[in-house]
């Protein structure tokens, strides 16, 4: 299990204990690196890129270091923490093949008939997949909450995504 780092879930003050029990639970930090995983002959590259900063002002990792080493023959999934930065990494001058994001929970609230969430005032890619340029975006509203411990409308959510050869 990989997992991209997020400056503020390490805190100002319990920023080495929140990093001891992230690595201690058995995550592999990905803060601005990339790995080459190969499974049933095939290799996949699976890098993340920090993201710095708090709602308005937020900022990424070095994106150029993480993608442009990786050969363009190799697929490639980048998890993000915050959607947002998804079409930065094109400075890279690499698109990934596929992102995996999170940050937004949807807002907790949503109206499912129209497909609607306060977080579209806000992301404009917040929930679901996305496309640019033959590269993919998913963004899950997650298990967790901020601000409030309560959904409305947007339940939990874990996503399963099936890779398969061509």
């Amino acid at each position: 299990t990989y997992y991209p780092g997020y400056d503020e879930e390490y805190g100002r003050i319990c920023r080495q204990m929140v990093k001891q029990k992230t690595e201690a639970s058995g995550y592999t930090l990905l803060r601005d690196t990339a790995l080459v995983i190969r499974h049933r002959e095939t290799d996949i590259a699976v890098a993340g890129v920090i993201t710095h900063g708090h709602r308005l002002d937020m900022s990424y990792g070095n994106f150029d270091q993480v993608l442009a080493p990786l050969p363009d023959s190799i697929f490639t999934i980048l998890l993000l923490h915050d959607p947002a930065g998804w079409l930065l990494a094109s400075v890279s001058g690499r698109l990934p093949h596929l992102t995996l994001s999170g940050h937004t929970h949807g807002f907790q609230a949503g109206l499912p008939i129209v497909g609607w969430s306060p977080s579209s005032l806000v992301q404009e890619r917040w929930k679901g997949l996305h496309e640019f340029r033959g590269s993919h975006l998913y963004v899950t509203t997650g298990l967790g909450t901020m601000g409030m411990a309560v959904r409305l409308f947007m339940p939990p959510e874990i996503v399963f995504i099936t890779l398969r050869i061509r």
